[in-house]
């Protein structure tokens, strides 16, 4: 039968155990039992406690990669395996691919009754230790969940893994160039942008996935994974975004004390979650229209001057060029009589009144500043507080367990004064100005016209006669008003030569 022969060492300095005198006693085993030896699964320097199939020399063979073998052959068997687990793995996957082992010093033969017995006493005994692993490990688990460590595994987006300060594992901190992302993508959706612009904006960047993020933290190539509707926006909902420690659906995990477990800083502050909450459940419940696509540069901008409610005008097209009529005619077919403008010519004239009148002003854009409020973490603190007065009537009374209760009901007690003291302020929205006035940005983004004449509370009301050609269109125009401080400025000089 066909040998392969494994030899390792640790150490080279182990004389009494040389690669040589393994081989040679090895080989000796084979030719007095009539077998041939095809090859040696070497590994020299290699500690016992990696997995054979990770080992250089002896994890080829076992994954098929050198070729077939029908006998495992080692001077002693910790040559192969000295965990239990790895030894019990080992002797599950010959036994399954009709090979066996032999210890040729030991006297061991996997496949001789003894040799069997062997191997069922070693996979009861790898069992319980995969058993005790396994409750080391939750033990482990449940302690840095407490104590707000991070356990290992997946990283939040927006978060990297840090030492702790006590070198004790590890700790999360806030990864600037990934929580640099999110801000902004949370500021777009509060200010109306759909996710799913915001998705295909970040996969044309090239902007890399959490899972991408990952593996270039981790010296890997990205795999170039893109973005996706439900995963951005399931994010946008965690509270991991706070720092805060949650379960995988999301449920909040407590500590002893009743309290949130936080384990790092807040990516967004109160305010903005608040904000982004809200403006997610106002769209899931459709409280809030869904943006369209522009279909004309005076959508929303251009309306019917003959009919009393505010009625827009739409584009059809029309014979060699498209036409401005009243929506009317489109419910009910009836109509309301006004006649069809030239779109070109429309569109020309609407530019020209409104850069007139606004193409010198500023650009302002519309920001939301987040308030300071308490009232989410007295909140938490009030239902921690009510946890432990429900655990405090499970308790006996008198006893340390008592005791630790009260003392803890005092600090969350204490906490909801502290917070009952500071001061509160409510959200509020800020125009900034944005070094660009109206000309500029209608000259450099002919794709953006429509939404900066809605922005600057342009309309358009349109009548002409119908079926009167060469006939010009009527059109009144209404427009929001714009800070001019030049103008306010001459307002106030005329002022004082008034009264001087």
């Amino acid at each position: 039968m066909d040998v392969l022969g494994a030899v390792r060492l640790s150490r080279e300095t182990e004389a009494t155990t040389s690669p040589a005198r393994q081989k040679e006693i090895q080989e000796g085993w084979a030719s007095a039992n009539g077998h041939r030896i095809v090859g040696w699964a070497e590994d020299l320097g290699v500690s016992a406690s990696v997995d054979p199939w990770d080992r250089p020399g002896l994890g080829p063979w076992l994954r098929g990669e050198r070729g077939s073998f029908d006998i495992l052959t080692c001077w002693r068997t910790d040559r192969v395996a000295r965990r239990v687990l790895h030894f019990s793995k080992l002797i599950e996957h010959l036994r399954g691919n009709g090979r066996t082992l032999v210890s040729v010093t030991e006297g061991f033969d996997l496949s001789t009754p003894m040799g069997e017995t062997i191997a069922t006493i070693i996979a009861a005994l790898a069992q319980g230790e995969l058993a005790a692993i396994k409750e080391r490990t939750k033990g482990s688990y449940d302690h840095l969940t407490k104590v707000g460590r991070h356990r290992g595994g997946f990283v939040p987006y927006g978060y990297r893994p840090i030492p702790a300060l006590d070198g004790r594992g590890y700790v999360l901190e806030i990864d600037p160039e990934p929580a640099a992302i999110l801000r902004d993508v949370a500021a777009r959706v509060i200010g109306g942008e759909s996710i799913n612009a915001i998705v295909s904006d970040l996969n044309r960047r090239g902007v890399p996935t959490s899972l991408d993020v990952q593996r270039i933290r981790a010296g890997k190539e990205p795999r170039g994974t893109t973005w996706r509707v439900g995963n951005l926006a399931n994010l946008l909902r965690s509270e991991t975004l706070r720092g805060y420690l949650v379960t995988a659906d999301g449920s909040p995990i407590v500590n002893d004390a009743g309290r949130r477990v936080r384990r790092a800083d807040a990516l967004l502050d109160d305010g903005v979650w608040r904000k982004l909450q809200s403006e997610i459940s106002d769209r899931a419940n459709n409280r809030k229209p869904r943006p369209r696509v522009n279909a004309s540069v005076l959508r929303r901008v251009a309306f019917c001057g003959v009919c009393e409610d505010l009625r827009p005008m739409y584009v059809y097209p029309g014979r060699g060029r498209n036409y401005y009529r009243c929506s009317s005619k489109s419910v009910g077919g009836t109509g309301c009589g006004n006649g069809s403008t030239p779109a070109d010519w429309l569109e020309a004239r609407v530019a020209e009144e409104f850069l007139s009148r606004a193409g010198h002003f500023e650009v302002m854009h519309r920001v939301f500043v987040p308030g300071e409020s308490h009232a989410e973490e007295r909140a938490e603190t009030e239902a921690a507080l009510g946890r432990l007065v429900e655990r405090l009537e499970k308790i006996p009374s008198g006893g340390a367990s008592e005791r630790a209760v009260l003392a803890r009901m005092r600090e969350h007690e204490e906490h909801l004064a502290k917070l009952a003291a500071l001061p509160e302020t409510p959200d509020r929205w800020e125009d900034v100005p944005t070094g660009e006035t109206f000309r500029q940005v209608w000259d450099r983004d002919p794709e953006g016209r429509n939404d900066l004449l809605r922005t600057a509370g342009v309309r358009a009301f349109v009548s002409r006669e119908p079926r009167r050609r060469g006939t010009p269109a009527d059109v009144r125009f209404t427009m929001g008003e714009f800070d001019d401080p030049e103008a306010q400025r001459l307002a106030e000089i005329a002022a004082e030569e008034a009264t001087a």
